[in-house]
């Protein structure tokens, strides 16, 4: 077992949070794969079902759903989730049943946005930043 810490001293944010992002990143995968290779509609349907059934949770209300003990605002990390907050806000605007069809195509603003909103949400979450970059490989 790790001894490591949920809190990242970069930001003060859990570090735990990012599996509230889980079912997104799920998504957006499995959305990838529709183009890359042969992938069975069965698994687009279930990842969009997550994704417009279950939606992401504020930093607060998840972290007080799984029983932190840790502090969870601090002076320290206050604007970081009111910016995580917003950022999940429009996730869950955009991963609606009435949005969901739109994020499937290959070129959509939406998914762009939803996108990015990962990354940026994810990048925040790390870093204390949302200016995401992608590395080079």
């Amino acid at each position: 077992m790790s001894d490591t810490k949920p809190i990242l001293s970069a930001t003060g944010l859990n570090r735990d949070y990012l599996i509230a992002l889980g079912s997104v990143e799920h998504y957006l995968k499995r959305v990838e794969q529709i183009y890359e290779e042969s992938l069975p509609g069965r698994w687009i349907h279930l990842a969009e079902r997550t994704l417009t059934k279950r939606p992401v949770q504020r930093y607060t209300e998840y972290l007080n759903s799984i029983g932190c003990t840790e502090e969870i605002i601090s002076d320290s990390n206050r604007d970081l989730v009111s910016e995580l907050d917003k950022m999940v806000d429009e996730i869950n605007r955009l991963s609606s049943e009435d949005n969901v069809h739109l994020l499937k195509l290959k070129e959509s603003q939406e998914r762009r946005r939803l996108q990015e909103l990962y990354n940026s949400a994810r990048n925040l979450i790390l870093t204390g930043r949302t200016d995401y970059k992608p590395r080079e490989v």
